[in-house]
């Protein structure tokens, strides 16, 4: 009976610390906003064929261009890594894009660009872009609801040579790219979020579906694909 135990308890500390790391990358975003003229990063064009991802960009550990300077970064590298989940092992302790949490892909998201604006009439017209998919910002002052504008989350890849690791970008609308990447119910059934205004909560399905930011879709614990048709007011 020891071991059974023993498991739930460490499971539980899993949730726990990623639920703090999903805050402190929410503050992190914050922090660089406020350096940054309100704008929270997924990605920025750094040079003329190669961009930088949120996580070089809060981290400053490591970079995929010359551009970018390494050193007093937002956040930790390592902070953005859930400890529950051992396939992130597979990434390097030093990869920008796998194995690491996910921050919305803003141009992904196709309930934000409905025609019937009913998100963005709900939170605000917060998404920005420059010219390119490098080039995806959110803009703190256009938000109505930060503390309903869930940005950050822990994510996976249901398929392909990724299989079970997070990655740094997704769509809470429909999958993304090759390796079906989705918000991950990694714990227990339930997917741990950040919010624009900071703080941080864990969700089963409906709650995520029902909350303002109305995700739509999500991986399982079992890394199954989840689509939930249902609209918020």
């Amino acid at each position: 009976m020891l071991m059974p135990a023993l498991n739930k308890a460490r499971a539980a500390a899993q949730k726990t610390t990623c639920l703090s790391n999903v805050g402190q990358v929410m503050k992190a975003q914050i922090l660089y906003a406020e350096d940054s003229n309100g704008y929270m990063v997924t990605v920025a064009k750094y040079e003329e064929k190669n961009y930088e991802p949120w996580t070089a960009l809060l981290t400053r550990e490591n970079t995929r261009t010359t551009t970018l300077q390494k050193g007093n970064g937002y956040i930790s590298l390592k902070t953005l890594r859930c400890p529950g989940k051992p396939e992130n092992q597979k990434a390097s302790s030093d990869n920008l894009l796998w194995g690491v949490y996910g921050f919305v892909k803003g141009r992904n998201d196709t309930q934000y660009h409905d025609s019937n604006m009913k998100k963005r009439n709900r939170l605000g017209s917060y998404f920005h872009t420059i010219d390119s998919n490098d080039n995806m910002f959110f803009a703190l002052h256009r938000m109505k609801r930060p503390s309903g504008t869930f940005l950050a989350g822990d994510t996976a890849a249901s398929t392909g040579n990724e299989k079970g690791q997070s990655c740094w970008s997704f769509s809470p609308s429909n999958p993304l790219d090759s390796q079906v990447v989705g918000l991950h119910l990694a714990h227990d059934e339930r997917a741990t979020v950040g919010a624009a205004d900071g703080h941080a909560e864990s969700m089963n399905r409906q709650e995520l579906n029902q909350c303002p930011f109305n995700f739509r879709y999500m991986l399982s614990q079992a890394l199954v694909p989840v689509t939930i048709s249902q609209d918020v007011d």
